[in-house]
């Protein structure tokens, strides 16, 4: 099997947690990551939340132990559905590693999954608008007079390259200008500029400033992701304490990524703040 589609699972599960109940839309977005060939792996990480598969992984994170739960949700894939063994095998090891159980095979740099994925929505109803370049246009005259929608959007289409050509130090200037005045996607995407080094020397603890800016301003994705660099003490001091504090306020939120972290984790977290 290919870890290309594993891969882009771990960034969108990581950025939009309600994809995990939403089938039809994460396989329209990892058809944006995944290309003609992976259709076989696609299908098998959908099929994971048409039976139920991903609930249960889900809810793993209240529980320990979690290997033999993982098991058993490979055998009622292999045994209850007839999927070949090695397929839900596959299967079980990208969900358990994109829901962070113990299970799956994580990245130690988990941040470098932190892709944009979350804004390939926007990219794909921009290159399905009439006009496309009235679009460029227009955004960058409400940008150049200071409107920080525009900014950011202008940002993002030089970061995909739609409708300009693909420039990410053009995407900064205008995602920095935007993350200046307190836009809060802009700023989560400036951290994730940061993280992975585009159009910026890479800086963790630059990452951290801005996603803890954009988790200020209330954006649930920037507060889980400061509380996970709060936890792995990457860009700042690990402390527990605030790992649990911002994912409580991501979980408020409704981000279920948050609300399973801290079924797993929370009191262990305060135990050892």
């Amino acid at each position: 099997m290919d870890k290309q589609c594993g891969e882009a699972l771990c960034r969108l599960i990581v950025l939009d947690s309600t994809l995990i109940h939403d089938a039809p839309r994460l396989d329209d977005l990892l058809s944006d990551f995944c290309t003609g060939q992976h259709v076989l792996e696609r299908n098998l990480l959908i099929q994971c939340i048409n039976l139920g598969i991903v609930d249960r992984l889900a809810a793993l994170h209240s529980r320990q132990p979690q290997a033999a739960a993982i098991n058993q949700c490979v055998r009622i894939l292999a045994d209850q559905y007839g999927m070949a063994q090695e397929n839900a095998e596959w299967a079980v090891e990208q969900w358990s590693a994109a829901l962070q159980l113990d299970g799956g095979k994580k990245d130690s740099q988990w941040q470098t999954h932190l892709e944009i994925a979350r804004l390939s929505a926007m990219r794909r109803n921009m290159k399905n608008a009439s006009a496309k370049d009235e679009k460029a246009d227009t955004y960058r005259s409400a940008a150049e007079q200071g409107d920080a929608e525009a900014q950011y959007n202008l940002g993002m289409l030089y970061h995909y390259g739609t409708d300009v050509e693909q420039s990410d130090a053009l995407a900064v200037e205008w995602l920095s200008k935007s993350a200046e005045q307190g836009h809060s996607q802009a700023e989560h995407s400036m951290a994730v500029m940061y993280k992975l080094g585009r159009g910026v020397p890479q800086s963790d603890a630059l990452a951290f400033e801005w996603w803890r800016r954009a988790a200020e301003h209330g954006l649930a994705d920037a507060q889980y992701n400061t509380a996970m660099m709060y936890r792995d003490g990457i860009g700042v001091a690990r402390n527990n304490a605030l790992a649990a504090e911002w994912w409580h306020k991501a979980a408020e939120q409704g981000s279920v990524l948050a609300q399973f972290n801290l079924g797993g984790n929370v009191q262990r977290l305060a135990g050892c703040a």
